[in-house]
């Protein structure tokens, strides 16, 4: 995150954006990460097999709860499949992932203008592909 022309060459910034690093440093601890979409879904599913956390802590965390919108460890608990969405600098993101980790789609996006019809794709896309 220390290096703005490495963040260029990989495309984290885009067209010739600069960043606060101290303010981007801040939201990282706050929850938001970056990675590709081949890695936010190893990450997610590492942490539905029980790493880095153990079976028993990931249903604790990842139960559905008594909240009205289900939102758990970072994550919207549905009926078969888990949810989570972001967006932040320009981007936007959107993960579906069935509970045992097999079937998910990730979207991501520049164009967080877009985000709710965005969040509506990656439904009807995990909805087309894997059913409700």
């Amino acid at each position: 995150m220390a290096d703005q022309q490495k963040l260029k060459e990989i495309h984290f910034l885009f067209n010739g954006q600069n960043i606060d690093l101290n303010a981007m440093h801040g939201l990282l601890g706050a929850g938001r990460v970056a990675m590709s979409n081949d890695d936010l879904y190893k990450v997610s599913l590492d942490l539905l097999n029980g790493k880095p956390l153990s079976s028993q802590n990931k249903d604790i965390i990842y139960a559905p709860g008594n909240n009205t919108s289900h939102y758990r460890g970072g994550l919207y608990t549905k009926n078969n499949h888990y949810e989570s969405n972001g967006n932040g600098y320009g981007y936007c993101n959107f993960l579906r992932i069935s509970k045992d980790g097999q079937n998910a789609v990730i979207l991501q996006s520049t164009d967080s203008s877009r985000y709710g019809d965005l969040s509506n794709n990656a439904d009807k896309i995990y909805a087309d592909l894997f059913g409700k």
